[in-house]
């Protein structure tokens, strides 16, 4: 997947890179440095632009010399296959919050308090057999004693 920056069309600001076929992705409208892509072998990747890679992990790009490729922060494919997809992943997007608090109460009702917090989110994937996950992300705040930021 490539990532362009429309004052520059020469070359993409970004490689990332992942282990199947990308078939669909989005970026988070309220936290512009994630993207989730949805793959053919059912998996989804998230990409955090904030990780700061070493250069020693990255390899050069077999699409274009010069380009290093970026793999993802997280991927669902090292998950069991129980409560993953099973099928080609066929749209992929964000859940917003609702932005007053009438809504905040209504929604409350269908997400758990840990949905609701500033440090989580939610995303939504569909696949080719019409198998919905809804997916929640919680971003830890200190990825140095538990691993990666997301989980």
């Amino acid at each position: 997947m490539r990532k362009w920056n429309i004052n520059d069309v020469y070359q993409p600001k970004r490689l990332m890179e992942c282990e199947s076929t990308l078939i669909c992705c989005c970026f988070s409208p309220q936290r512009l440095y994630l993207a989730f892509a949805g793959m053919d072998n059912g998996s989804i990747c998230v990409w955090d632009f904030r990780d700061t890679i070493d250069t020693d992990t990255l390899t050069p790009s077999p699409i274009e010399d010069g380009f290093r490729t970026r793999p993802a922060s997280y991927s669902t494919a090292i998950l069991s296959t129980e409560g993953s997809h099973m099928a080609p992943i066929c749209s992929i997007v964000t859940i917003s919050r609702p932005k007053n608090a009438d809504e905040t109460r209504k929604s409350a009702r269908l997400f758990d308090d840990i949905t609701m917090t500033r440090l989580s989110f939610q995303i939504a994937s569909i696949d080719i057999l019409g198998v919905i996950h809804i997916w929640v992300l919680a971003e830890v705040s200190n990825p140095e004693m538990c691993g990666p930021l997301w989980t």
